[in-house]
């Protein structure tokens, strides 16, 4: 199998779980009362994508390199893309649900008969057929976990085992790998603050980003001043298109760099995104940034734990979210013990700001030993919001983004083998048309 048809494999699993997603979505609109086994399935299958979006960026590495650790990285691909294997198994469960569901664009709307008719009837999954389907995916999630975080050599003489019976040797190995980490109590608390995986756009975001560009940034006289002192606000603002995520995305992989020269510095970012509703929530954004921390300090505050369980008490699993000022109070606790840094781009795209904007102000005026580095476009809310923190305008950097953009350009020009039929005069005028017209963006 090749590099493109595993990558091919990969893809149609994660298009099966967007749709299975979407339809989900449809029933949540149109339920008033969500079963809890809409909820969960929803949440697994969210789980499921994120794993799914790993192992493309793994596919998609090893057919660009030939190196004896990306082929042994396909060859565990390959395996688990054969017939009976978990990534094929996981395509047709998928499908199987989406069909069993079917679409949910019947909704009607919020009060409407056909809509009342729905609800009275009841949703597809309930009890025993459900808790199985959760079983199975979880089975699924925790065999392709396995081959993105455990040892390549040992992942491999694992495999064929794993092939003539997934169910048993996958409960051995995800248990090593429980023993290893988190216990389930742990995972639990961090799913229950934030679903979202925000490392997912990060590291979408450095993919595009070519390197030796933003590093201008770094060295700025604003970013200097916030990293130097022990308690800091910036406010990066710009325009659409203005490159922000990309050079916020350096700016946390500097950062996680600086962390490890220095055992007090925790790095926490989130990315906001438009497109992923999920991302947009302010208690997912604050919840997420709790989650980053406690994970790299490997304990939780004892509040934190007995709300969790008040949670538990009140709601099924999931079910009961805590609140934004909860959590606000928890990170002013845990900065007045360590050093954080915490990074939000896009928080223009962030639904309900006033909550999310009120709730960082309140942590920077509280927060001891703690630095925000927040972007979005320049709106007048946020103006408003963030009137007495420092700002820097992307606009006045305008050089150094033409920089950029020229080092960009030059590099796909240079390197990119669908230009090297093209004149050396042609590459030119394309230089010089794009970085007229690019304008910093």
């Amino acid at each position: 199998m090749d590099p493109l048809s595993v990558t091919a494999s990969v893809i149609a699993v994660l298009q099966a779980a967007n749709s299975v997603i979407s339809v989900c979505y449809d029933f949540r609109a149109a339920i008033k009362d969500q079963p809890w086994a809409l909820t969960r399935i929803t949440n697994s299958v969210n789980e499921l994508r994120l794993i799914l979006n790993r192992l493309e960026q793994v596919a998609n590495e090893s057919e660009l390199s030939f190196d004896n650790s990306c082929k042994e990285r396909l060859s565990t691909l390959e395996a688990l893309c054969q017939d009976g294997g978990t990534i094929a198994n996981c395509y047709e469960e998928l499908r199987g649900l989406e069909q069993k569901l079917g679409s949910g664009s019947w909704a009607g709307k919020e009060g409407s008969k056909r809509r009342a008719l729905i609800q009275s009837i009841g949703w597809q999954f309930k009890g025993k057929d459900a808790e199985d389907l959760l079983k199975r995916l979880e089975g699924y999630k925790s065999t392709l976990n396995l081959a993105l975080t455990m040892d390549q050599s040992a992942l491999l003489k694992v495999m064929s085992a794993t092939m003539k019976d997934v169910e048993e040797n996958t409960r051995t190995l995800f248990q090593q790998f429980q023993d290893m980490s988190l216990d389930e109590r742990k995972r639990e608390i961090l799913h229950w603050l934030s679903p979202v995986d925000p490392s997912v756009s990060h590291e979408a975001a450095m993919r595009k980003r070519q390197l030796g560009t933003n590093d201008w940034f770094l060295s700025c006289k604003e970013f200097e001043e916030w990293q130097r002192a022990e308690t800091s606000f910036l406010w990066l603002s710009g325009f659409p298109g203005s490159g922000k995520t990309i050079l916020m995305s350096t700016v946390v992989e500097f950062l996680q760099q600086c962390g490890e020269r220095k055992e007090s510095a925790i790095v926490a970012y989130y990315y906001c995104d438009f497109r992923t509703p999920e991302t947009r929530d302010p208690l997912n954004i604050i919840g997420s940034i709790l989650a980053q921390i406690c994970f790299k300090l490997g304990s939780f505050p004892a509040a934190l734990e007995a709300a969790f369980e008040r949670s538990k008490m009140t709601a099924p699993a999931y079910g009961k979210r805590s609140n934004v000022d909860t959590i606000i109070d928890l990170l002013v606790e845990l900065t007045s013990q360590n050093g954080i840094a915490i990074v939000i781009d896009a928080l223009d795209e962030c639904e309900e700001r006033d909550s999310i904007l009120d709730s960082l102000r309140k942590l920077s005026v509280q927060g001891r030993y703690l630095k925000i580095l927040l972007s979005s476009r320049d709106e007048a809310d946020i103006r408003e919001n963030l009137s007495e923190f420092p700002r820097m305008r992307l606009e006045t950097a305008s050089a150094s983004l033409a920089g950029d953009i020229d080092h960009y350009i030059n590099h796909r020009l240079d390197h990119d083998l669908g230009f090297r039929w093209l004149k050396p005069s042609f590459k030119q005028v394309i230089r010089e048309r794009l970085s007229t017209e690019a304008q910093g963006m």
